[in-house]
């Protein structure tokens, strides 16, 4: 019998996040998931620590990337997380990068939407949170519904926060900076924008690091316009969507400087301990 949903986390040296990953992963409410780890090739004890906690738990399963690939396909999760849309059994997929968290709820709540056949796409808010100390740094709320124009300045779906009709992963991500991004594009172009919902509760927690890597916002500029060209966009309206990426920004930067209430929970262990009233 197939599993509920397929998780897929695409992991490189992560030693000490696999097992905290791994117990919030079996501390979900809903028990029917599958989880789908893989070793982009690391070099630390990470794989070994995966593949134990695996023996144990018939719904964990470790794969290594293939080794006849080229240096390309060694350049960011993209690929990895292709191989595991391609051992997916599930008709809904999940994506948790390893250095980020859920609330015990997530997969419960996303799965109750997708019981609707309109729904294709769901997503969370979530808590940004220092991945050495767990305090949370900040919040952030989405709109309860996606248009494909909410596609065309920013990435409203944070990856980890998503889940998805696996008929709608198409070629999967592509070999850009922003594969994540280029997905979402794809995505929202071959429904319209149609069916994508958020759950309107915050589920997901976004670890933050030094190694983040769109911390500099030139940079992510340029790799959205190879982002936009990759999803089939031409180089005129790519073009365009940098100015609604360059307009987007800065309202969000001139945002950041208004001082935001306190939190209400202050780390990720608090908010998970936290229950959700359906």
């Amino acid at each position: 019998m197939r599993p509920k949903v397929s998780i897929i986390t695409p992991f490189f040296n992560a030693e000490s996040l696999i097992s905290k990953l791994i117990e919030n992963i079996q501390a979900q409410t809903s028990e029917d998931w599958e989880l789908l780890m893989i070793d982009d090739d690391s070099v630390d004890g990470g794989g070994s620590i995966a593949k134990k906690i695996a023996s144990g738990d018939s719904r964990i399963n470790v794969l290594n990337s293939p080794e006849d690939r080229n240096e390309k396909t060694r350049i960011g999760p993209w690929y990895a997380r292709n191989y595991g849309l391609k051992n997916a059994k599930s008709d809904l997929v999940a994506f948790l990068d390893v250095d980020d968290l859920w609330h015990p709820q997530k997969l419960e709540l996303q799965l109750e939407l997708h019981e609707n056949p309109n729904v294709h796409v769901t997503y969370t808010n979530y808590f940004t949170f220092d991945l050495s100390t767990g305090i949370i740094n900040d919040y952030r709320e989405f709109p309860p519904l996606l248009s494909f124009k909410s596609f065309l300045s920013h990435n409203p779906i944070p990856i980890s926060t998503s889940m998805i009709k696996k008929s709608l992963t198409g070629r999967g991500f592509a070999p850009t900076f922003l594969e994540d991004y280029c997905f979402w594009l794809e995505v929202a172009k071959k429904i319209n924008g149609e069916g994508i919902h958020n759950v309107n509760k915050t589920l997901c927690y976004y670890g933050e690091h030094p190694k983040n890597r769109n911390k500099n916002k030139f940079r992510s500029l340029i790799h959205s316009y190879h982002a936009y060209l990759e999803a089939g966009f031409g180089s005129m309206e790519s073009k365009l969507c940098c100015l609604k990426w360059i307009f987007y920004h800065s309202c969000r930067i001139m945002k950041s400087k208004i001082p935001k209430k306190s939190l209400e929970f202050t780390t990720i262990d608090n908010h998970i301990s936290f229950f959700y009233n359906r």
